[in-house]
């Protein structure tokens, strides 16, 4: 029973870390005068696992109650401290600082990027 408990706890150390790896190597380069532009403070936001760049975060109330979000750097924070346990669509309360270093993420098929550098000091499950 023991050695079960251990490989299930090595299993999620790993998984949360792979995911912390996905945004760190976004993040590992600072942008040309890399700079605080916002201090987030208790701001509502929605986790998203993006299937391609791991956990990001949307400020956008209009993406709280949808599968989809906007795609913009105004919503959109990359966190390059990512190591929690957050689930997707889990609605939390951030603060942060959000850098100047914006449109780390690309898809292919669209113009230009989104989302910008942010890290996190305060994250806590959205309770009602």
């Amino acid at each position: 029973m023991k050695k079960s408990t251990y490989i299930f706890v090595l299993i999620l150390y790993l998984l949360n870390n792979s995911c912390a790896q996905e945004n760190d190597s976004l993040c590992e380069d600072n942008c040309e005068n890399e700079s605080v532009i916002e201090q987030i403070s208790d701001q509502k936001a929605r986790v998203i696992e993006h299937e391609k760049f791991g956990y990001i975060l949307t400020t956008n109330p209009a993406d709280f109650d949808r599968e989809s979000f906007a795609a913009s750097n105004e919503f959109i924070l990359v966190p390059c401290n990512w190591n929690y346990t957050y689930k997707h669509n889990t609605l939390v309360i951030i603060s942060g600082k959000k850098k100047n270093c914006c449109s780390l993420l690309i898809e292919p098929n669209f113009r230009g990027g989104y989302g910008c550098k942010f890290e996190i000091t305060s994250i806590e499950h959205l309770t009602d």
